[in-house]
């Protein structure tokens, strides 16, 4: 079995035990549709040496098949959510935050160069729940 087959098929098993989730599988990437409002779709793409997570606007690439399953996964749990900028109708910045403790704290932040600077800012949280599992005991951030 090939790669590209191999993660997406983990993720695919890993979602079958939460049927409310929406997904797309292709041959390259899957995509979860969030299941509410204020929720951000998910998505895990597959190029020639790499993975790309996707969260909303945010993403990240690795090179590891499970650090790229974990970010998935935690991108659908209750322990994520994206803070977005948008200054009118235009989104130019997002950050990945985690809760520990009760307290939303910063991963890193993925902002684009050229935005409409002139316009008044607006903060957007989007969070999923899908996934309320605990992480494991000695992770709190588990990538």
């Amino acid at each position: 079995m090939n790669e590209k087959a191999t993660i997406l098929d983990e993720i695919q098993k890993r979602l079958a035990s939460h049927p409310s989730l929406s997904y797309e599988k292709k041959f390259d990437s899957i995509t979860v549709e969030p299941v509410s409002e204020d929720g951000f779709p998910v998505s895990l793409f597959i190029d020639s040496d790499e993975f790309m997570v996707c969260l909303d606007g945010w993403h990240e690439h690795f090179k590891s098949e499970e650090e790229a399953i974990a970010c998935f996964l935690f991108g659908l749990s209750d322990k994520a959510r994206i803070k977005a900028i948008r200054r009118g109708n235009f989104e130019h910045h997002w950050t990945l935050e985690y809760l520990i403790d009760d307290r939303w704290l910063a991963h890193s932040v993925v902002g684009l160069i050229f935005f409409p600077f002139w316009l008044k800012s607006q903060v957007i949280f989007r969070q999923n729940s899908a996934i309320t599992e605990p992480p494991a005991p000695d992770a709190d951030y588990p990538f």
